[in-house]
């Protein structure tokens, strides 16, 4: 990630965390501040603050969650595409190694072949020094 880029999204990060403390500590005021008293607060005023504040919570453990999930799925991403690059690799390695291999293969037949005659001399050689 490029230093800019970076920087302004640490930015936006520590905008929206100041963001969100405002909200959780004056938020109920600013939505419902007609029905909320700012002196000499009732129990009706704590329901409202409360179930402000709790759903308000609530959304930002659904963001976060949200986040994490985005996060796998990008790691995933990337993985599977090192993965498949891997297979690739190994794959070409394979076919390589039996080009090399079936190259190698003629030689080796050849230098049998060449060597048997003497080899079956030999072999007549001894078998008939025995009868």
């Amino acid at each position: 990630m490029k230093p800019v880029k970076r920087y302004l999204l640490l930015a936006l990060l520590a905008a929206a965390t100041a963001g969100y403390t405002l909200l959780l500590w004056h938020g109920p005021w600013w939505i419902d501040g007609a029905h909320l008293r700012t002196r000499g607060l009732q129990p009706a005023d704590g329901v409202v603050i409360t179930g402000f504040r709790t759903a308000l919570v609530a959304l930002g453990a659904g963001l976060i969650a949200a986040a994490g999930l985005f996060y796998t799925h990008r790691t995933l991403q990337h993985t599977r595409e090192k993965d498949q690059e891997q297979a690739e690799i190994a794959r070409e390695g394979q076919v390589t190694d039996r080009y090399v291999a079936a190259i190698k293969l003629p030689h080796r037949t050849a230098g049998r072949h060449l060597r048997a005659p003497a080899h079956h001399a030999r072999l007549t050689q001894r078998t008939t020094s025995r009868w």
